[in-house]
């Protein structure tokens, strides 16, 4: 994969294919693990739920291509069962994007609705330091 073009055709092709989108290990896309700073935080929260569409999640990451050019993909799980509810993928990501992200997210789980039929969690971190 030499371009965000390239990366992103990959994605949207995958996604169309299968619900899980894209496959980090068939696209050599697999980083090894940041190490840190030995400072670790402390999680005394619970987040893995007993049912589905009770809390959900969101993150972001970020693909390296071999030209230099950087893929940014954000996206949103449910944490009973680790799915992938939506996503987004594109050179840069900006805050209308999320926002589109979890409009797409309770369409993709509630359909088109005023309100939610049951209450989600969707807890925050303000973003990154």
């Amino acid at each position: 994969m030499n371009t965000i073009a390239d990366a992103l055709g990959a994605v949207r092709s995958n996604s169309q294919s299968s619900n899980c989108g894209i496959t980090p290990a068939a696209h050599r896309l697999l980083i090894g693990r940041h190490p840190g700073n030995g400072a670790e935080r402390r999680h005394d929260g619970r987040v893995a739920f007993d049912r589905s569409d009770a809390r959900w999640c969101s993150d972001g990451s970020e693909v390296g291509c071999e030209n230099g050019e950087r893929v940014r993909i954000a996206f949103t799980l449910d944490c009973c069962d680790r799915e992938a509810i939506s996503w987004a993928a594109a050179d840069g990501i900006a805050s209308g994007d999320i926002r589109g992200l979890m409009i797409e997210s309770v369409e993709t789980r509630f359909g088109l609705a005023n309100r939610l039929p049951v209450p989600v969690e969707l807890p925050s971190d303000h973003g990154s330091p």
